[in-house]
């Protein structure tokens, strides 16, 4: 599914990319033409005046001169003096030049009205316009000129001149600059494809990540669900055999009556923790659902921060006296501020931290030919709080089994555990990531760091 996503988002952002990148060239195109050409109409127009300047102040025609300006193919000229062809250095009279001469003259005609004018009252007289030969269609192979009909007072009478600039040259300009740009849209289209398979790539491994998470979340739920029902109905199970059996026993002592009940009574006890479990887990899971849906709200209400310490101190010292583990507390001497939290919620964080520290911190015992056994490293939790820097630290210190570097990254994943320390029943690996889930809510941060000496620390920042 993700690969589809990711080529589809891929082409997505290209095929916008791309059109958005077309456009722009197109338009950039269409100017840089429309400039190239302006322009080279303006330099034939002023080529035009000083070739026309110079017919009409020379008395005598230079043939050289107008050779020169024939010779790199750019004009052609045609010269009349009194309607009689004029020849000049290597040009003779041929069929092509006489055709296009013709051509010119009728599609003068066809544009503008043959003027009736004394020639002798005009100095000169000129006309420009575009010719184009309808023989060929392609840009690169279009046949057309900047044409330029002028005449000139003589003394004997009057010149004749048609001066024409071939475009061949400005649309093969304007041919190649297309194939260019042509072929940078290709470049770019195809670094854009790359560019966007990468980064669409990235963009969906955090989605993909949740994803999985999220199939490890029901898997590893369903599994949780899974091991308290099968106890329960196992135990169903046997209390519907016991039932039958009683019933086809028509005669009971009181002995077997006693240890029936008894019996039962282990069933229900099992029925009952196993039912318990399930509640915490579904609850917890509720809670995180909540969590991720952003339904549940905070009360926010002024705290006292060493309230909360104390009141979970108290919580688990009879709890951590069970267990022979040394549970401390530790205020600062001067009053901290009041700390704006959801009490409740802060209190349900404390205490999935300490109760962590107390089940995940063992006592050594060594044996002795004096009595059976001695402690030889005595479990100890603490408590701690302070105020800098504007914001509340608590602490939760313990000398337990600690926990890895490599595993650090993940103990607040839901239903994580650090393989032996957290396969206890009691526990489902959901404790930390409500922890987190609770203090992201407050806009705080919570981290795990080494106890001096072995254990781990348990930071909560708020």
């Amino acid at each position: 599914m993700f690969k589809k996503v990711h080529l589809r988002l891929t082409l997505l952002c290209t095929g916008i990319t791309g059109i958005i990148l077309i456009c722009m060239t197109c338009f950039y195109l269409l100017v840089a033409e429309t400039n190239l050409k302006n322009n080279y109409y303006h330099s034939f127009e002023n080529n035009v005046q000083n070739i026309i300047y110079n017919l009409e102040k020379e008395s005598v025609i230079s043939y050289e001169w107008l050779s020169k300006l024939e010779a790199d193919g750019k004009y052609t000229i045609f010269l009349e003096d009194n309607d009689q062809p004029i020849f000049y250095g290597n040009i003779v009279k041929n069929e092509t030049r006489t055709e296009l001469l013709s051509n010119i003259k009728k599609e003068y005609e066809s544009l503008f009205e043959v003027e009736i004018v004394d020639i002798s009252s005009l100095l000169s007289f000129h006309q420009e316009f575009t010719y184009v030969e309808a023989n060929h269609f392609f840009a690169i192979n279009r046949q057309e000129y900047y044409v330029s009909y002028g005449k000139i007072p003589k003394e004997h009478g009057y010149i004749k001149v048609y001066i024409l600039c071939s475009l061949t040259n400005l649309y093969k300009q304007i041919y190649i600059q297309r194939v260019l740009f042509a072929f940078i849209n290709l470049a770019a289209m195809a670094a854009l494809f790359f560019f966007s398979l990468y980064f669409t790539k990235r963009l969906l491994k955090p989605i993909e990540e949740n994803q999985k998470k999220q199939v490890q979340f029901v898997a590893a739920a369903s599994h949780e669900l899974r091991t308290p029902l099968t106890v329960i109905l196992s135990s169903v199970s046997a209390l519907k055999k016991l039932a039958e059996e009683n019933i086809k026993q028509k005669t009971i002592s009181n002995l077997s009556i006693e240890e029936d009940f008894l019996n039962e009574k282990n069933f229900y006890q099992i029925i009952e923790e196993e039912a318990k479990r399930m509640s915490r887990l579904v609850s917890d899971m509720l809670l995180l659902a909540n969590g991720d849906n952003r339904t549940y709200s905070l009360q926010l209400k002024e705290t006292e921060a060493d309230t909360l310490l104390l009141n979970c101190y108290e919580a688990f010292e009879l709890i951590a006296k069970e267990k022979q583990i040394i549970l401390s507390i530790l205020l600062p001497d001067t009053p901290m501020p009041l700390c704006k939290c959801d009490p409740q919620r802060i209190a349900q964080v404390l205490a999935i931290l300490v109760h962590n520290a107390i089940c995940y911190t063992e006592i050594k015992y060594e044996k002795k030919e004096t009595s059976e056994k001695s402690v030889t490293r005595q479990g100890k939790v603490s408590l701690k709080s302070e105020y800098r820097d504007n914001h509340h630290y608590f602490y939760v210190e313990d000398n337990g089994i600690g926990i890895p570097d490599e595993e650090k990254q993940h103990i607040f994943e839901r239903f994580y555990r650090v393989d032996a320390s957290r396969s206890k029943k009691d526990h489902f690996g959901l404790g930390l990531c409500i922890a987190l889930e609770i203090v992201k809510e407050h806009h705080g941060t919570i981290r795990v760091l080494d106890t001096k000496g072995g254990g781990s620390t348990f930071l909560v920042k708020l």
